[in-house]
């Protein structure tokens, strides 16, 4: 079977219903060949659910006008069954090629053969459709699982309000979709082909139910090459989403009013490209130490449960030693873990994650660069905490006027905390955490 096809507008009327006035609706005109026979088929949509399909043979042709055809229009005459076909909107080269078939009575299928040859099919135009943005806020104007669709040429696309609980596939099949809107609806899963979209570059899924982000999402996804703004904020979230640190493109990041406790010291390596982020109304006991290689336009941190700022009074001035896991202990050798990831990271070794041990993956993720000397720092290093100069990364932040953010310190000895400390006011951790809570 071979085919040409072309959109334009129709007004098909029947014999029968001359007098009845109707209006031309969007559809598709097509020429095929199907075991020696040639035929002629339109395709009429006037509603997403109301979709026909006309099919005329080329020998019940009875007459071709096309005096207008510089307009783009031509009406055809169909005897047995009888019909007009009113054909209008249409490129006069599309109309040139039924024209050239329709009025070949002689060997047809060996002219129909030359129309689909390459240099004739360039004048045969792909659809067009003016549609680059929709926006649906009620069930009526989703459009219906068996009718024509969401528009293939769409850039934009809004859907909220309607209670929304999974991605249509519909959607992650949209090749030129840049901006998706997906907020105040009830999704609790993003679905696996949404990280293939390839031109999707602003996604908002903000005030649903989302409690997992799948955390073995791969770096050479087209979402995480490609994404730019990026909106989670109000979901469930417990943990920060591990795919972020592979998005080299981010510029806004808004994940505020989710219950995160923690952001992994991986996420610095959106410094160079990220301007915005939003961490507001999460549960935060201080910013996160990889801030510190961000240069902000806009950060907003109210709303988390920053501790209240420590007496000037107090009677600590030491260093205090503190792990990941509260117990406090002295600097001494590196655990075997420690000093595996140390050869891993200073020679740069590739290992695949299924030869790793999982111990050894979360040292990885927990390693650290002194504040002193820039050497990696482990679990079994000091911990400080001194009040956040937030302007030295962000030019535009949330004031706070009771309890200010503070950022821990990691040095791999004494003497480098002294040389960072050194006219800094050093808060105790023991203190912090025991006013805090």
């Amino acid at each position: 079977m071979m085919e040409v096809r072309f959109p334009c507008k129709t007004n098909i009327i029947a014999a029968l219903a001359q007098n009845c006035k109707t209006q031309p609706c969007n559809s598709i005109v097509g020429l095929s060949k199907t075991q020696g026979r040639v035929n002629l088929y339109v395709i009429t949509s006037r509603a997403p659910d109301d979709k026909r399909i006309y099919d005329f043979c080329k020998w019940n042709v009875e007459a071709v006008h096309h005096r207008l055809l510089h307009e783009g229009k031509m009406s055809i005459t169909f005897k047995s069954p009888s019909h007009l076909v009113m054909i209008s909107g249409a490129e006069p080269k599309n109309l040139e090629v039924v024209i050239k078939v329709l009025y070949d009575r002689g060997s047809y299928s060996k002219k129909f053969e030359e129309i689909l040859k390459p240099e004739f099919l360039r004048k045969v135009q792909a659809p067009k459709s003016d549609v680059k943005s929709m926006s649906i806020q009620l069930i009526s104007q989703y459009p219906a699982p068996t009718g024509v669709g969401f528009p293939k040429t769409l850039i934009n696309l809004s859907i909220q309000h309607l209670k929304y609980r999974h991605v249509d596939n519909r959607i992650c099949a949209l090749e030129y979709l840049q901006s998706l809107t997906l907020s105040d609806n009830q999704l609790k899963k993003l679905p696996w082909c949404l990280w293939q979209m390839k031109s999707l570059l602003s996604l908002d899924v903000s005030n649903n139910k989302i409690f997992d982000i799948p955390k073995d999402i791969p770096k050479s996804s087209n979402l995480c090459r490609n994404i730019q703004c990026l909106n989670l904020s109000f979901n469930e979230l417990q943990e920060f989403p591990l795919f972020l640190k592979h998005c080299q493109s981010l510029n806004t990041l808004k994940i505020g009013g989710n219950p995160i406790k923690f952001i992994p010291n991986s996420f610095k390596t959106c410094s160079q490209t990220l301007r915005v982020l939003d961490i507001q109304r999460c549960k935060l006991m201080n910013l996160p130490s990889c801030l510190t290689h961000f240069s902000l336009n806009e950060l907003t941190f109210d709303g988390n449960p920053f501790p209240p700022p420590v007496d000037n009074n107090a009677s600590s001035k030491t260093a205090i030693y503190k792990g990941t896991c509260g117990m406090s202990f002295r600097i001494g050798l590196d655990s075997l873990q420690a000093s595996c990831v140390k050869s891993i990271l200073r020679h740069k070794v590739h290992i695949p994650s299924d030869s790793v041990p999982e111990l050894v993956l979360s040292y990885i993720n927990s390693a650290q660069f002194c504040d002193g000397c820039f050497k990696l720092v482990m679990e079994n290093s000091i911990v400080y905490y001194y009040p956040a100069k937030v302007e030295k990364f962000a030019r535009a932040y949330t004031r706070l006027y009771k309890n200010h953010p503070v950022i821990p310190g990691f040095v791999c000895s004494n003497r480098c905390f002294k040389r960072v400390t050194a006219g800094k006011k050093v808060i105790p951790a023991s203190l912090l955490f025991k006013k805090s809570s």
